[in-house]
């Protein structure tokens, strides 16, 4: 069984296409497992209501959480299949994604994980275009060269399940934090495309004054990895480099934002010093 893992709160806007796709998926063996953050728009009454009209077994449950990694550790404790995926609530599964994954995994069992490529759409659903990730390697995880796509990602729970936990240590970028965990293990990357994601101007990532936060986060994370071994100039250098990727990567992303600003200047110098 495929058990899909999703956070939401006051996401009625998106929620009728997102249960729809779970619908249609071609790989039946599946259940939803809906993490709701106390919504009151009417996200948790629309959800009941869609139950009453399909096969496809859907768990609600609501409650308040700190952030979204306490929720996710909520719904990770309800899951019951092997496989577990991870999607946004305002997002639309592919409709084969879960046969892809079953068919990735049978073939090699020992994966622990699967991230494929992602449309991207407008709010309102039109495509932009499609974004296709490296294949996955640490070196450039740990410097940001490579960030795997989280969303309509997989993860085999036969291979991985100690380790598949989200901390709420850090504010944000926890998926960085579980990469880093199932590091260990092989992990899978797919040019089909997994899912389609919104791109919209309010999301958390497009707003530039959020990256100060992604940052200290993003380091803290990559610290307490490679502390865990052994202090030699070796890891000193790898650290130094990763907190350089992390300036390197949030300069890029400011740059796309909103241009050659005070802001992505500040990123660049921070990633030249180093």
């Amino acid at each position: 069984m495929v058990s899909i893992l999703t956070i939401v709160k006051n996401g009625r806007i998106y929620i009728r296409p997102y249960l729809r796709a779970l619908q249609n998926q071609t790989y039946k063996k599946i259940e939803v497992v809906i993490q709701d953050g106390q919504s009151n728009d009417g996200t948790q009454e629309f959800i009941q209501k869609f139950k009453k009209s399909t096969k496809v077994k859907i768990l609600l449950e609501s409650s308040q959480d700190k952030n979204g990694a306490e929720a996710i550790s909520k719904a990770i404790k309800r899951c019951s299949g092997q496989i577990v995926c991870m999607i946004n609530a305002d997002d639309i599964l592919n409709q084969h994604a879960c046969q892809i994954a079953i068919d990735y995994f049978t073939k090699q069992p020992k994966a622990g994980a699967l991230y494929g490529a992602n449309k991207l759409i407008t709010k309102e659903g039109k495509y932009i275009n499609t974004f296709r990730p490296m294949p996955f390697d640490l070196i450039k995880l740990l410097r940001c060269e490579l960030v795997p796509t989280a969303n309509g990602s997989f993860y085999n729970l036969k291979v991985c399940k100690n380790d598949f936990k989200f901390t709420s240590q850090f504010k944000t970028c926890g998926d960085l934090d579980l990469w880093l965990k199932l590091s260990k293990f092989p992990i899978l990357c797919t040019q089909k495309v997994l899912a389609s994601t919104r791109v919209d101007k309010q999301s958390s990532t497009r707003q530039a004054a959020n990256y100060e936060q992604f940052c200290t986060d993003k380091i803290g994370i990559l610290t307490k990895f490679i502390n865990k071994y052994e202090k030699n100039i070796i890891t000193e250098q790898l650290l130094k480099t990763s907190i350089a990727g992390v300036y390197a990567w949030a300069a890029e992303s400011i740059l796309n934002i909103e241009g050659k600003t005070k802001r992505f200047r500040y990123y660049i110098n921070l990633a030249q010093k180093l």
